[in-house]
């Protein structure tokens, strides 16, 4: 479809995403705006550093309409992270200057967002205290918040003009006011996290009290011209929360206090999963709330969305149906600063496309750490130019073509050097063809695609079913040797795991049959977790044995939050902790739990998915050989996260 589209519309460049577009007096060339996402890139002033600057101007040259500083601190009281943007203080304002200086330069527009971490923000970054409308712990951040005092939000409202008057003079475009998420604005608003019985609690009209006096004390600091954006949470999801309703009704007031521009969201930290959205989770699950604020406040200003829209049919659809009137994009920005650039170019088929993994972005910043993307290692990294062409070009043989060795060899190749990357299956993606086979996860089938064209558009040279020794690689005669040969599976040494009713879970990700109806899946892991998703959604019984306390710990919070809620609970879908695997028998398993053992009954097949373990098998024989060589990913330490191989990969291809 998207083919077609291209092939059908690109030619008279008439692609509604690429019209240009207005907020208020603000022109933009087209209608993609980057979403606020915090990076953890700047000083612990709040100041751009020249990472900070580096990251964003990249994507200013890639195209996009307007981009979006992450959520700026307007109080030290409501610093979410530690090294995050701030325009709290006057000092501030000059390296703030210098940045909007680089951005136009690069050809692009910028908004700065506006923000309190309210009961979401730790206290480690805002130093002790953190403000709440009401004195309730965020159920996810935990905390003791203290309920501000009317003194204080008259403050807190001054606080958000006086950093919007910075912005304006510090030369960003717009601003953009962060009143969705669960942060203070949302806070307020909602009567899931404001239980005050003053003017600013109870009943609607209160509620938005708090919200509306920011944007009118944002509105008369910036001047009646200046655009101001407003993020909503048009649906939070949870017990008591702010509903689409009530928002369409909470549109039009911002609409009467002068916002520019409403970008719908939705959620709180609570159920953060629906706010950054993992692959499991709806494509454009904002897209019909964004329709509806757009209808109830009859298009008296633009409204843009936001919530894994990235396909072109789906876009253009949203903007001729007029459901939406521009398109914010998070991390597909954060994985190829270029999408603006190869939609106009109609290049789309060459987009990397973001695999909603959240493992380099998401997952990582909740962490307290600067983020990156899982599979371009740029992200973050873009002031230090290191894919400049190599000095010498080199014969370079890539062993292993999974994630960590596709990127080795498509860097290597980017950077001048005549690459061979060579596998012994008969396709590209080691293990990653295996990942894109559970549910939701076919999205990871694109990351595969994207590095099989791009070693084709660079001349690499690619063999399959290559099983290379160390004489293979002797004979060869690289000049640098690259190992990315992963990890071998696991194998159990118990009474009756080699019976015809014991599979493996590559067997079961391939279409092998699987007698029976009730599936005993041996570990909780990642793996493990998903192929019993995957058996579920075939119909087949599953019961999880763990022998840890939890399942899943190896996986990332939003993916785990996503597969509780889709999975856990789910008829026949059982979870077994605590337990260790001792024997299997024709219709049953034996388990060994804290306190006894345990038979299981009714058991049709097993499937074993406990780990993998590095295989070193050909580092070993290069080392015997004197062979030196470049070890990445799961050969070279215990098996680890597609992030770290990529990293690595990297890494080790811009020093070659």
């Amino acid at each position: 479809a998207v083919r077609q589209l291209m092939e059908g519309i690109a030619m008279n460049d008439n692609l509604m995403i690429l019209k240009p577009g207005k907020i208020g007096n603000l022109e933009l060339k087209n209608r993609m705006l980057m979403s606020a996402m915090v990076t953890n890139y700047c000083a612990e002033d709040g100041t751009p550093t020249e990472r900070f600057t580096a990251y964003h101007e990249l994507r200013a040259k890639g195209g996009i309409g307007l981009g979006t500083v992450e959520a700026c601190y307007v109080t030290l009281a409501g610093r979410g992270f530690p090294n995050q943007a701030g325009l709290h203080q006057d000092a501030n304002i000059p390296a703030w200057k210098a940045f909007t200086e680089r951005i136009h330069a690069a050809g692009g527009k910028i908004s700065a967002q506006l923000y309190h971490g309210g009961r979401q923000a730790p206290a480690t970054a805002t130093g002790g205290i953190i403000e709440a409308p009401t004195a309730i712990s965020c159920p996810l951040m935990g905390g003791n918040p203290t309920a501000i005092t009317i003194e204080r939000i008259h403050e807190i409202v001054k606080e958000y003009g006086e950093a919007a008057k910075r912005a304006k003079e510090a030369g960003f475009d717009a601003v953009e006011i962060h009143g969705a998420h669960g942060y203070l604005i949302n806070e307020f608003q909602s009567a899931y996290s404001n239980k005050r019985t003053d003017e600013y609690g109870g009943s609607m009209e209160n509620r938005h009290r708090f919200p509306l006096e920011i944007l009118r004390s944002v509105r008369a600091a910036v001047g009646p011209d200046f655009p101001i954006l407003y993020k909503i949470s048009a649906e939070e999801g949870v017990e008591g929360g702010i509903t689409i309703d009530e928002s369409c009704i909470f549109a039009n007031e911002l609409v009467e206090n002068g916002v520019s521009l409403i970008l719908t969201s939705r959620a709180v930290y609570e159920n953060v999963h629906k706010q950054i959205p993992p692959a499991s989770e709806p494509l454009a699950l904002n897209l019909e709330n964004a329709s509806k604020i757009k209808k109830a406040i009859h298009n008296a200003v633009p409204v843009s969305v936001v919530g894994r829209i990235r396909d072109l049919d789906t876009i253009e659809k949203a903007l001729s149906d007029g459901m939406t009137d521009f398109v914010t994009f998070g991390r597909p920005i954060l994985c190829d600063p270029e999408f603006p650039n190869k939609i106009a170019e109609g290049n789309y088929e060459n987009i990397r496309r973001c695999l909603s993994c959240n493992q380099g972005c998401a997952d990582i910043l909740l962490g307290g750490n600067a983020i990156t993307c899982m599979i371009n290692p740029v992200t973050g990294h873009e002031y230090e130019n290191s894919l400049a062409p190599a000095s010498e070009s080199k014969k370079v043989l890539v062993i292993g073509a999974g994630p960590g060795g596709l990127e080795a060899a498509r860097i290597a190749a980017i950077r001048g050097h005549k690459v061979t990357i060579c596998d012994n299956s008969k396709s590209l993606g080691g293990k990653m063809k295996d990942a894109a086979i559970p549910p939701h996860k076919n999205e990871i089938a694109n990351y595969i695609n994207f590095q099989c064209k791009e070693l084709s558009r660079l001349g690499v040279e690619v063999l399959t079913e290559c099983e290379m020794t160390a004489d293979a690689v002797k004979e060869f005669g690289a000049d640098e040797v690259i190992v990315a040969t992963g990890a071998t599976d696991i194998s159990l040494h118990i009474p009756g795991a080699d019976g015809d009713n014991v599979y493996s879970y590559h067997e079961a990700l391939n279409g092998k049959a699987i007698n029976g109806t009730n599936i005993a899946v041996i570990g909780g892991g990642l793996v493990g977790c998903e192929t019993a998703e995957y058996l579920s959604d075939q119909g087949k019984g599953v019961t999880i044995i763990e022998m840890k306390p939890d399942v899943a710990s190896d996986m990332g919070l939003l993916n785990r939050m996503s597969m509780v809620e889709h999975y856990f609970g789910r008829e026949n879908f059982n979870i077994i902790t605590d337990s260790i695997l001792k024997s299997i028998q024709k219709s049953s398993i034996t388990v060994e739990t804290k306190s006894e053992n345990r038979d299981i009954e009714n058991i049709d097949a097993v499937v074993i998915a406990v780990g993998s373990k590095s295989d070193n098998t050909l580092t070993k024989a290069l080392d015997q050989a004197g062979i030196k060589y470049h070890a990445i990913g799961e050969c070279a330490k215990a098996p680890g996260q597609i992030l770290i191989a990529v990293r690595e990969a990297y890494d080790i291809a811009c020093n070659l």
